[in-house]
Formats: C-alpha cells, sequence, structure tokens
C-alpha cells in the first residue's frame, strides 16, 4: 500500500477530532479539491498548530542552503491557502500536484509519527538495452532506508530482456514501456506517471547510497521554498578524466545554492543523478527538452535558474557514477550540438536583464563553436540551431526596455564581440562564416532599433562582472562615458548615437573624437567615420 492511498476507515481518530488534520488527508488522498467553509475552519486550526511547532535541532554541517523567511510549517500553510482558489491549468496537474505535496508536508511536520503525511519518493529510472546494469540500480534504491518509495523503470524500447531481468522484483518494481524516444522523453513520460510527491533522478548505470533519499527528504524538511536538492557522486570506471567535475556546495557567490544561474554559466553543477526535486516542479516547467538525446540536463538547468528555483546541496556522495567505455558521460558533444545547446541558453538569457551579463558571457563559447571545422549547416540559411537565438535578438530591437533597460549596450558588446572573434579571418574561406554573418546581421539591425540609451544602462554596465573570455571592453567604455555624463548629461543622445553605429566597442580617443565632432554639428555618419579614424 502507497503511503498516499489511505482508504477511509484506516484514517485515524484524530481527524474526527481535529478539522486540520481531517482536511489535509482529503487533499493529500485526492478526496476534497475545492475551498469550503470546512476548510476555513481547518485554516484556523493548522494555524493554532504551526504556531507551537517547534524546529528540530539545527541543520547537519554538510547541508548548504539559503535560510526560508519563515518556519517550514508556516511557509506550506501560506502556500497551501494561496492555491485554494486558483483554478488548474487544464493538462498540466502542476497546481493539483503542489497543493498535494503542501499539504503532505504540512501534515508531515506538524504530526511526523502519522504515516499518511509522509512524503512519497518515486525514483526514476529511464533505460535503454541495460539490462543487468538496470538490476543493479533497483536494488540500490530497494536499499534506500526511506518509505514510502516508488520505484518508476521507464523502458525506452529496449531490445534486451530486460522484464526478464526485473522480474525478481515483483511489484516493488514498477515498468512502463514506450517506443525509443531518448533519454528526455523517457525521463518526461516518468514524470508524467510519477505518483510520488518527489522525483529522484537515476540513470540506470548509476547507484544510490541508501541514505541518498532520506538526507534529501530532510534537507526539504528544513529548506521548505526549495525546488531542487543535490548531492555528490562517487565516480567509479576508466573514463573518470573525461567527466565534468561538479564542486562541493560551498555557499559561495557561484555555489548552485547561492545562484544556480551562475554556477550553471561557469560550470557544470550537478550531476542528474544526484537531483531531487517536487514534482510539481518538473510539472510547471515542462521538463526536459526532447529533441535533445544529449544535453538536456544542461538546458534543464538553464530553466529552473531562470525561474528562480532555490537550490540546496549536500556535501555527501550519496550517488555512485559508473563509467564504463559505453557510457556517453564525458564525452565531447557533436559541434552541431552544441551550437543548439549554447544557442538556446544564450536565447533565454537575452528574455531577462539580469541574465544579460551572462549572456555576454557565453557568446565566446558559441563564437567558438560556430568557427569549428566540419559545422555543418545549409549554405546561406540560418542553422536551425541558431533559430531561436536569432528571434531573441531580433526581439531586443522592438524599441522597448526590459525592465526599465535598454538593450543597446548589450547588442554593441555581442557586436564587438563577433568582429574581434579570434580565427575570423583565418575562417574567410570556409562556409562556417555564414552563420557568423547572419548572427552579426540580427545584432545589428537590433541596434539600431533598440530602446534609447539610459543612464542606469551606463551605471549597469559600468559594474558588471564581465570574464575575461568575453573581454571588458564595455566595462571600460561605459566608465568613461559616466565620467563625461557627470560633467554635461546633455551627452547621451551623442553617446546613443556611437554606440548604435560603431562597428564594436569604441576606444577612449574615438568617444572623444565624436563628441568633440557632434558638438561641432559634424553630421552623425561622418563624424562617426572621422572619430574611428582618428582612433586607429
Amino acid at each position: 500500500m502507497k503511503g498516499s492511498d489511505i482508504p477511509l476507515d484506516l484514517r485515524p481518530k484524530l481527524e474526527t477530532r481535529d478539522a486540520g488534520p481531517a482536511f489535509l488527508l482529503d487533499i493529500v488522498n485526492d478526496r476534497d479539491s475545492t475551498p469550503t467553509p470546512a476548510a476555513r475552519a481547518a485554516r484556523e486550526g493548522l494555524t493554532a498548530m504551526t504556531a507551537g511547532w517547534r524546529p528540530p535541532s539545527n541543520n547537519p554541517p554538510d547541508l548548504v542552503g539559503r535560510t526560508c523567511p519563515c518556519p517550514p510549517p508556516e511557509w506550506h500553510l501560506q502556500r497551501l491557502f494561496e492555491l485554494a482558489g486558483r483554478q488548474e491549468r487544464p493538462g498540466v496537474g502542476a497546481d493539483h500536484a503542489r497543493r498535494r505535496y503542501h499539504a503532505r508536508w504540512l501534515g508531515h511536520l506538524l504530526m511526523p509519527d502519522h504515516t499518511g503525511f509522509r512524503p512519497l519518493v518515486t525514483i526514476l529510472i529511464p533505460v535503454y538495452n541495460r539490462a543487468a546494469l538496470t538490476a543493479e540500480a533497483v536494488e540500490s534504491c530497494l536499499a534506500q532506508i526511506w518509505r514510502p518509495l516508488e520505484i518508476l523503470v521507464v523502458d525506452d524500447g529496449s531490445d534486451d530482456d530486460l522484464a526478464g531481468a526485473l522480474a525478481r522484483f515483483g511489484d516493488a518494481v514498477r515498468v512502463v514501456r514506450q517506443a525509443n524516444g531518448g533519454v528526455s522523453s523517457a525521463r518526461n513520460a516518468g514524470i508524467r506517471l510519477a505518483r510520488g510527491d518527489f522525483v529522484h533522478f537515476l540513470d540506470s548505470d548509476n547507484l544510490l547510497m541508501p541514505m541518498a533519499v532520506a538526507r534529501k527528504v530532510d534537507g526539504f524538511a528544513r529548506f521548505p521554498d526549495a525546488e531542487l536538492c543535490y548531492s555528490l557522486a562517487e565516480i567509479e570506471g576508466d573514463r573518470q578524466p573525461d567527466l565534468p567535475r561538479t564542486a562541493p556546495p560551498s555557499g559561495a557567490a557561484d555555489c548552485p545554492t547561492v545562484s544556480l544561474l551562475l554556477a550553471g554559466s561557469t560550470r557544470f553543477p550537478f550531476y542528474v543523478s544526484c537531483v531531487m526535486l517536487p514534482r510539481f516542479t518538473l510539472l510547471e516547467t515542462g521538463g526536459f527538452e526532447e529533441d535533445l538525446r544529449r544535453g538536456e540536463d544542461t538546458r534543464f538547468w538553464t530553466k529552473l535558474a531562470l525561474r528562480d528555483s532555490k537550490v540546496i546541496g549536500l556535501d555527501a556522495k550519496l550517488t555512485v557514477r559508473r563509467l564504463s567505455n559505453s557510457s556517453l558521460s564525458g564525452t565531447p558533444l557533436p559541434p552541431s550540438l552544441q551550437l543548439v545547446i549554447r544557442s538556446r541558453t544564450i536565447a533565454d538569457l537575452l528574455g531577462t536583464p539580469r541574465a544579460w551579463v551572462l549572456a555576454v558571457r557565453s557568446v565566446p563559447g558559441l563564437l567558438h563553436v560556430l568557427l569549428r571545422d566540419g559545422l555543418p549547416h545549409p549554405s546561406g540559411r540560418p542553422h536551425d540551431g541558431m533559430s531561436p537565438l536569432l528571434a531573441a535578438i531580433r526581439a531586443l530591437g522592438n524599441g522597448d526596455s526590459r525592465e526599465g533597460m535598454s538593450p543597446l549596450p548589450l547588442l554593441a558588446h555581442i557586436r564587438h564581440l563577433i568582429v574581434r572573434a579570434p580565427g575570423l579571418g583565418a575562417a574567410a574561406g570556409r562556409e562556417t562564416p555564414v552563420l557568423i554573418a547572419q548572427l552579426r546581421s540580427a545584432v545589428d539591425a537590433a541596434a539600431r532599433s533598440a530602446a534609447p540609451l539610459a543612464r542606469r544602462d551606463v551605471s549597469f554596465w559600468t559594474d558588471a562582472a564581465i570574464s575575461r573570455t568575453a573581454k571588458r571592453r564595455l566595462n571600460s567604455f561605459c566608465g568613461r562615458v559616466e565620467a563625461l555624463l557627470e560633467n554635461d548629461g546633455s551627452l547621451l543622445p551623442v553617446i546613443d548615437e556611437l554606440l548604435r553605429g560603431a562597428p564594436d566597442i569604441p576606444r577612449k580617443q574615438a568617444i572623444r573624437s565624436y563628441v568633440r565632432l557632434r558638438r561641432w554639428r559634424v553630421p552623425r555618419r561622418l563624424a562617426l567615420r572621422l572619430a574611428l579614424r582618428a582612433a586607429g
């Protein structure tokens, strides 16, 4: 019997005496989903119980995360009743899963001995032709000390005898078979079919240590507003040097527990098999991109980062990653796939000003892929993988500001990186620069029609922490412009002209020359040409 399916006649006696626990059990067991006068009475009872809750001992020293603004029961109580009047989105199920999640946690925190409120965890294992390894992975799941547990294996069209390998586990393992669609498709199918409040991912050639699930459940108990908990991995196999390394959670600025967005742009934040998330989060984000058979995890972390999902981390090796010569982990991605992943990620980053600096940091890597030998693409047409990026760039040129900021400096910097890309001149004889030209054309058009430059934009880019790989010319440019504007604020439109028209970020001499020539009423195009010539 699953913890979420407690029959009516087995519900504890206390629910007849207290409207609060009975109300929560109705939500957990899908017996009531509409607000009623009884719900209002339940809220009063739950509020009183929450006020009397006392936290457990201090957080374990290896658990890292940002403090929640209120105690865990209060957090879940607030979220639960925020959802009470919301109409669920058809076909998604995220609101329903979220409501059950908060009801389950609230009941578990207030009544930890009540088995009906223990969070159910689904361990999701996608598999293709790894029957023997999958059986070993399942054994590690059954060894978990946490209960209740669902082990869900999604067979992605395997040709081997997976059913025979798992038969000895009986009903302890739930196996679902689908036509081969790749790991993203298998994971998404599992997310939709999972019964758990949480989903813990596990690749079929990996293992979980017995404490893996329990430690993560405990982490969510202490950080109720977290949407992802990760741990570290023990690496086994002959190809260890090829695998991207993850760092222990430290609470530093580039740690996923502080900024998943920054962490994901500087290193590999965590392995899929080390991660557990609430199921509602996976439903709300839409899961993994099914057209990607590799690199799908990188894209998913970006989606989570851009929705400000809070991350907590355990400095403990709770997963075993087993690598063999047949494993894809750690092998380089094909250039065409790198183009798709990098282009989509930069396109996402361009959508919000707080991520613009990270977009600039990511452009050199994209240019490196574009200039690499052997990158296949239709000559004269955009590579399909670049379409989202080109669309995102064009959107920046619609004349609107973004959260009060102009994308003009961002576009000028991207153009500067394109013009100054190492190896661009040496690549002129190949077809690949066609893609560079298409990117440059989109940036130029957007820069011409972007929202006007404002003082806020200058200050933002003066202070921006731009990496060396993305150059720092825009930092210097905006610093000099800020000094000029201190003396004469009317120069802002002149600087706007210069930034739109210059082929790259102008140097100090070009700025001075252009300002002087425009003060003398020299026409804009002629002033730009003379200023750039004077600056060499």
